[in-house]
Formats: C-alpha cells, structure tokens, sequence
C-alpha cells in the first residue's frame, strides 16, 4: 500500500485549487509527471544509491563533529583535542558516538547512511505535506525537484547537521497540517485527512530532533510564537499553536538540562547562546543581521539557493526580493510556511 493511499487518502480539490486556471504546458507536465511518478521516484532512488559512497568528504565542519563523535564514543567527554567544547550543538556528535560504538571508531560508513535516511525522511515529507495541500501531482514535481537539486544532493552525501535538522523542520511542518492548524471550516475536505495522534508524534519528535541539531532552532521556535500570535488574531484554534509553542519550550529546556556544552561554563546554556545574549546587549547583533545577513541574503544567497547559481548584480536583488515576498505572502493562507520564510 502506498504512503498516500494508506495515510492520505485522495478527496475532492479544495475550492481554491479547483478555481486555480491551468494552462495547457502547466497541465501537460502534471499529467505526465502523475503518469509516470513510479518512475520518476524510481529514478530519484537509484540516482542516490549509484551515487552514495559512504565515503568522508573532508571539511572543517565535518571533521569537528567527527572529533566530538569520537571523544564521547572513547569516553572523554565532551571535547575536542582534548579541550571541552561549548559551541557545537550536540546532536550530531551524539549520532556518530553511537555509530562508533556500534560499529568502532574507524568505520564512516554507518552514520553516512543515517545521515542519507534523514535526506530520505526529508523527501518523504515533503511528499506527504505537499500531496496533502495541493495533488499528488504537483507532490510529484517537487519533490523530484527537490531530490535531483545540487545543494539537496551535496549536503545529503556530507556529514553535517542539514539532513537531520531538515528532517526535524519537515516533521513539524507536516504535523501541523496534520492536527489541522490549516483547516478553513469544517466542511473543508482537508479536515477528512486530518490525524491528530500522528500529527503530535511528529510534532514532538521533529521538534526535538531539529533542536539537538542546530541553533536555527532558535527561529523555529519565536516561528511558532508568531504565527500562534497571528492566527489568533483572524480564526478560531490558534490555541494548537500556542500549545505547539509552549512544547518547544519545554522540549528546549529539557535539552539545556542535558546539554553536554555546559560541562565547565557558567552560562545557563552553551557559548553559542552567551554569545548572542552579549551581542543582543552590545547592540553588534543588529548590525551583523543588516550589513552581514541581509546582504549576503539579497545579494546571491537566495538565488543560489533556488536556482544552484548566482545569476548577475541587479538580477540577484530581483531574484531574490521576488522570492521572499512570495513566500511571506502565504502566510495569509498558511501562516507558519510564511513566518518561516519571514
């Protein structure tokens, strides 16, 4: 049985899909693509074990988390060269010392495949979320689209937090929808797909996943707050929301009680958190987010994101402007997509 049949049956398009106009390539591609989805998956899944190594790709990053797989696995705590480390969230190195001590300090290949199971989870999400609120076909497309990108491909082949974190987004994105934070009336047919017990699992788990993982979870969480904020102001049930919000708060502070950065730092958290909180009272953070982040986000970040390359000053800027206001605009319809891309 297949994923949307046993957990997503098909009903009837919303009435604000049915209304959409479709032109004759758009509808061409989708009923090729709906025709032929075996294949294309297929394809997606055999391009992945033909290109899987299992193999280290060498990088500072990769390597520090290795180093703090490795001392936890042998029992020296929490360091690296011997010196604690109170900057590197914890989730990874903790993956690769249980693959170490499965399997022994000398063989990459176990947590390689882990790290390609959550780039796995991660595509299958985004099938499900997408199936859910548009069509299969459309499911279809992007996440082909997604699975065949080179930055997508790159970072699920690499030792690094992308694929986890990732996958920890994706879960809650998808429990959302599942607990019915979306639904526009009862009469919505989304409303016969919804699954409650199954939305919070993945809630729950996505939300403590993707915190172990990286301090992006920071904005995951002031996310949620805000779109419980927004959509108390315009329907009924914002509560999910802020119940969703007040779970990530207890799921941050149960892992600041077993966070292994505060071995030997007297902060309340780990050298990451101490050293926003000081650029927040120095007044630097404001200054690194408009003349560092803003910049780096309209000048070419953003369009090598979406199309794996940067396409020329001015154009960039364009790109770029274009792209984050589409996306900020459905807050209107789904209001965490938008706070998130916000």
């Amino acid at each position: 049985m297949s994923l949307h049949t046993a957990s997503f049956p098909a009903v009837d398009k919303p009435a604000y899909i049915a209304k959409r106009p479709a032109g004759l390539v758009y509808e061409a591609l989708r009923q090729w693509a709906d025709d032929h989805r075996h294949w294309l998956l297929a394809l997606v899944i055999v391009f992945y074990l033909l290109a899987f190594t299992g193999k280290w790709q060498p990088e500072s990053d990769s390597a520090l988390y290795l180093s703090l797989g490795k001392s936890l696995a042998t029992g020296n705590g929490y360091t690296e060269l011997g010196q604690p480390n109170h900057l590197v969230y914890p989730g990874l190195p903790w993956m690769i010392a249980g693959t170490f001590k499965i399997f022994g300090v000398d063989h990459l290949l176990p947590i390689h495949i882990v790290l390609l199971f959550f780039a796995a989870v991660s595509l299958i999400m985004i099938y499900a979320m997408i199936q859910r609120r548009v069509d299969r076909p459309t499911a279809v497309i992007v996440t082909t689209i997604v699975a065949l990108s080179d930055t997508f491909f790159r970072y699920s082949m690499k030792i690094l937090t992308d694929m986890p974190f990732m996958a920890g987004v994706m879960a809650v994105l998808l429990g959302c929808e599942l607990i019915g934070w979306y639904r526009r009336a009862d009469t919505d047919p989304l409303v016969r797909r919804e699954n409650p017990i199954a939305g919070w699992i993945l809630i729950i788990a996505g939300l403590a996943l993707a915190t172990i993982m990286r301090p992006v979870i920071w904005a995951l969480l002031l996310t949620l707050i805000a779109a419980a904020v927004v959509t108390s102001l315009s329907k009924k049930g914002s509560w999910k929301f802020g119940l969703i919000a007040l779970v990530g708060v207890l799921i941050i502070s149960g892992f600041f009680t077993l966070d292994p950065r505060r071995n030997g730092n007297s902060g309340f958290a780990g050298g990451y958190e101490s050293s926003v909180i000081y650029s927040l009272r120095s007044g630097e953070m404001f200054h690194h987010l408009i003349h560092d982040n803003l910049l780096q986000v309209i000048g070419g970040t953003t369009t090598e994101a979406l199309l794996g390359m940067r396409v020329g000053p001015g154009l960039n800027q364009i790109v770029a402007i274009v792209a984050i206001l589409v996306g900020v605009g459905i807050w209107r319809r789904q209001p965490l997509w938008g706070v998130w891309v916000a």
